[in-house]
């Protein structure tokens, strides 16, 4: 059931078989999964519904998929289903369908034979990337950890079609986008010492790497030039390391603090600027 905060009202939208779904950051669309029955014949099917009306917008027929996980980009641009299914010797293998929200495009599809996606993240409102933590597929639960490899993809501008920008040969837990200038961090929570490494996706090089001991997350300035490397404390996780590693978007180490009790940080935030686009 969709229910409309403007006009209190409440819709039933009737999707058969879903089991998993996502509401549009932008538009009235819901994408739904609904796996494979059993014997039937038909495969598992993504729909983008429309929340108003109930019509199915588009379907994209898939088969042997297990489950699905919708990532949509921040500005509802677009959206990339993680399907992930059972490969050889019980393990878990993943592939991608690409939709363009604002294209009457065919979708696109992206495999990882013999592997698997931990992690993927858009780019922020401003941009067409996406990048993803790509593992070997193991049984059971892939643990994230050194041995993964983040790979870039660019969805490019209308017309064309996803392409595959980089491929970095290293490890991450948690993948972190600045809100501007392209950089990602590539942070590995997975031992004491989280390591992040500063990577340029517009030039496809390494800047630098820093390493925070018992980082628990990753604080952007509003504006991309300051990055925050948070250690708080919480009432399950106490630590007499708690504080913070300040940084500039390039990696240079520029502030370190240690706080007892310290649980929270957070930046002032930027207000939209008065200049128009043409000004700036």
């Amino acid at each position: 059931e969709v229910f409309d905060v403007t006009k209190k009202a409440m819709r039933a939208v009737e999707v058969r078989g879903v089991t998993t779904y996502e509401l549009s950051p932008r538009d009235p669309l819901i994408a739904c999964f609904a796996p494979e029955e059993k014997g039937t014949g038909r495969g598992a099917c993504i729909s983008l519904v429309d929340a108003l009306s109930g019509a199915v917008v588009r379907s994209h027929i898939v088969y042997k998929a297990l489950r699905c996980t919708f990532h949509w980009h921040p500005a509802g641009r677009y959206l990339a289903a993680q399907l992930d299914s059972r490969g050889k010797g019980q393990t878990t293998v993943s592939s991608l369908v690409l939709f363009r929200m604002l294209e009457r495009c065919p979708t696109e599809v992206v495999e990882e034979p013999a592997h698997r996606i931990a992690e993927l993240r858009w780019e922020p409102d401003y941009g067409t990337r996406f990048a993803y933590v790509r593992t070997d597929a193991q049984p059971g639960t892939v643990p994230v950890g050194r041995k993964g490899r983040v790979v870039v993809y660019n969805m490019g501008p209308r017309g064309s079609k996803a392409r595959r920008v980089a491929e970095i040969d290293h490890g991450a837990s948690q993948l972190s986008w600045s809100p501007q200038q392209g950089m990602l961090l590539l942070c590995d929570y997975t031992a004491a010492s989280c390591t992040t490494e500063f990577c340029n996706t517009n030039t496809q090089e390494s800047l630098a790497t820093a390493q925070h001991y018992n980082a628990t997350s990753i604080q952007w300035d509003p504006s991309g030039r300051y990055v925050a490397l948070v250690s708080s404390t919480t009432a399950e996780k106490k630590s007499a390391d708690a504080g913070y590693d300040l940084y500039s978007f390039t990696g240079k180490i520029l502030d370190r603090a240690t706080k007892i009790g310290f649980a929270q940080f957070l930046w002032r935030p930027r207000p939209p600027c008065a200049l128009s686009d043409d000004s700036l």
